[in-house]
């Protein structure tokens, strides 16, 4: 796993991310920026670096930004797949009927377009 809280504005850091690197692979889990500081590129600046970082160090075959079509995702990666999975729950029995319930009410909640999106690149 790599986090890294940089870069920093007077000496308090204003970016963060989560990166997952494992066999091969990492996904970028979580990123977050102070809005404030926002003119600065700070969550650029820090996925440039720790893009080198898993590329060049950890040697990396594959990168992952997950799921949604978020814009700055075109600019880091060439290529989009979609995901898709199979959510199953036993109708038979009380807490299957409970979380088949759930999923229903959580897909109309949900924006359609960012279900199953997934960037992904692979270096050769």
């Amino acid at each position: 796993m790599l986090f890294e809280p940089t870069p920093f504005q007077d000496e308090q850091p204003i970016a963060a991310q989560l990166w997952i690197v494992a066999i091969g692979r990492a996904e970028l889990f979580k990123l977050a920026h102070i809005e404030q500081e926002k003119s600065l590129s700070p969550g650029t600046i820090l996925t440039e670096h720790l893009m080198r970082h898993v590329l060049d160090v950890d040697g990396v075959q594959e990168v992952d930004f997950l799921i949604f079509d978020d814009t700055y995702k075109k600019s880091w990666l060439n290529c989009r797949r979609e995901r898709v999975g199979v959510i199953a729950y036993n109708p038979d029995s009380f807490w299957g009927r409970i979380e088949w319930l759930k999923e229903l009410i959580s897909r109309q909640l949900k924006p359609r377009s960012n279900t199953t999106a997934s960037v992904s690149i692979s270096r050769t």
